[in-house]
């Protein structure tokens, strides 16, 4: 199993971001005593770390990430709940149909509260109930169940299955954004932390200097 990125670093992203921004521009504005000292300190170089501080920028925030998760989980729930009620629906016209026979009202399906624990089992569940009301169609309809009312049967199906896909999707795709964000403020951290040392050396015996290129937790 491949291992988990981590931050290697201590600040917040904000505190990061408006770290890395500020000593961006001091460090373009002085970029001939760091290039002194270390030629590859450069504007090839001050380009590719403000490439890196944008990128970060455009990243979505974690909260507002599993903010819209919890959503998607929301929605699933809804679906879910659709289902459980129109299969209540559906056994009501089903016992007045077949005046309460047993026999036929459990081809209808029984226990939706055990199949609705798994969302495979709640789709077949939810597909049975549909092809067996197509079945008893007329019968059903005879008993004031309309034909619209046995489609959207199918309908809220298709929306668990569509929902219940796109949740897990974005639980996938969240797990690979993630790791790209984390690889993302690490290259960024690395760039600016370089700087700060580079400044440390360069700015030794200038303490005002030295001072705007150090990075603080806050």
């Amino acid at each position: 199993m491949k291992a988990q990125r981590k931050r290697i670093f201590n600040l917040t992203d904000d505190v990061l971001v408006e770290t890395s921004s500020t000593m961006h521009q001091l460090f373009v504005e002085n970029i001939s005593d760091f290039s002194a000292f270390d030629p590859f300190l450069n504007n090839s170089f001050a380009k590719q770390w403000f490439l890196k501080i944008e990128k970060v920028i455009e990243w979505v925030k974690d909260h507002q990430i599993l903010n819209e998760q919890k959503q998607k989980t929301i929605e699933v729930k809804i679906i879910v709940e659709q289902a459980v009620e129109k299969y209540n629906e559906v056994r009501y016209f089903v016992k007045k149909a077949f005046k309460n026979n047993k026999t036929q009202v459990s081809e209808f399906g029984s226990n939706i509260n055990s199949a609705k624990q798994s969302m495979s089992k709640l789709l077949v569940f939810m597909d049975i109930l549909h092809k067996t009301c197509l079945k008893h169609e007329t019968i059903l309809i005879d008993n004031g169940y309309s034909s619209a009312q046995i489609e959207e049967i199918n309908n809220i199906k298709n929306n668990l299955l569509n929902t219940n896909t796109n949740q897990e999707h974005f639980k996938k795709h969240r797990a690979v954004n993630t790791e790209e964000r984390i690889e993302a403020l690490n290259n960024l951290y690395l760039d600016t932390i370089r700087v700060a040392n580079s400044a440390k050396i360069i700015y030794a015996k200038d303490f005002a200097r030295k001072k705007m290129f150090v990075v603080n937790k806050s």
